[in-house]
């Protein structure tokens, strides 16, 4: 299981921010804080903060399909088929489940 704890701060005219891996990796949920929780009972002294209390989180995946292409033509080619999805969070602690499907990682 990979564990990505991070803050996200939207940037630029665009405000968006991105969580980037270096190799392809298969996300099945993502989990919100909400302010003032201690999410990890093995490090007390981390505290969770998420603002505003309520929102909509537009995510966008990269869909890499699984297994090799037949054609050398189609290795030449980068994949960048982005799946969207919104996520509605109105507070608490929240885990969403992220259903990719058996053809990508």
């Amino acid at each position: 299981m990979l564990l990505q704890w991070c803050t996200l701060s939207p940037a630029g005219p665009s405000k968006l921010s991105a969580i980037r891996f270096s190799s392809p990796s298969r996300v099945h949920s993502i989990k919100i804080f909400p302010t003032d929780v201690q999410p990890f009972g093995q490090c007390p002294d981390i505290i969770a903060r998420t603002e505003p209390e309520a929102f909509f989180l537009d995510v966008y995946f990269n869909a890499h399909p699984v297994g090799s292409p037949v054609d050398a033509k189609q290795k030449l080619k980068a994949p960048n088929a982005l799946m969207p999805t919104v996520i509605p969070y109105a507070g608490g602690i929240v885990e969403y489940a992220v259903n990719m499907g058996s053809e990508v990682h």
